[in-house]
């Protein structure tokens, strides 16, 4: 087999995994679903090749919801889908943060006062912003305290409990 066959059976495996961690598979029964996909694509390809191997699966993605759907836990949580829901409602905080500063600068520079302005803004509690604008130069700033730390951690910590389904350990298995 040549080294291009096996970097697109790699390929469609790691496609494969990937899927399978996005519905929920735990890491053992992954790690056995890989194995068996590799060697049945190997043993596929040595008879007709890689590429029809391949396509002799279909989507790895389809194929991964079908076997997700096959041995699904239902009480097992969905960390993946979690912790990339918690990342992005905290990037998506911060970007706000920084877009609030930039207009609360650009509205400093725009009254033309020649003195450092400090303010806050109430929906954004324990952040502070400064503002020095001369004729010459403008210097700006951003000052957060720990209650930024904490609110960024709690929107991790919920998003996190919700998107990633945490209570599902909780609830008794059906009988």
């Amino acid at each position: 087999m040549s080294v291009i066959d096996r970097v697109r059976i790699e390929n469609a495996v790691q496609r494969y995994d990937f899927a399978l961690d996005l519905y929920g598979v735990s890491g053992k029964q992954r790690r056995g679903l890989r194995r068996e996909l590799r060697g049945n694509l190997r043993e596929a390809a040595t008879h007709g090749g890689a590429r029809e191997a391949i396509h002799g699966i279909g989507s790895p993605e389809q194929l991964a919801r079908e076997s997700a759907h096959a041995i699904r836990d239902p009480r097992r949580p969905a960390w993946s889908q979690g912790l990339s829901a918690a990342a992005l409602a905290v990037a998506i905080y911060w970007t706000v943060v920084f877009y609030t500063a930039f207009t609360w600068m650009d509205a400093v520079i725009a009254t033309g006062v020649e003195h450092e302005v400090v303010g806050r803004v109430s929906f954004l509690p324990g952040i502070e912003y400064r503002a020095q604008h001369t004729a010459t130069s403008f210097s700006g700033g951003l000052t957060t305290s720990g209650t930024f730390a904490l609110i960024s951690l709690g929107i991790f910590l919920v998003v996190l409990a919700l998107a990633g389904r945490l209570w599902r350990p909780l609830r008794r298995a059906s009988s």
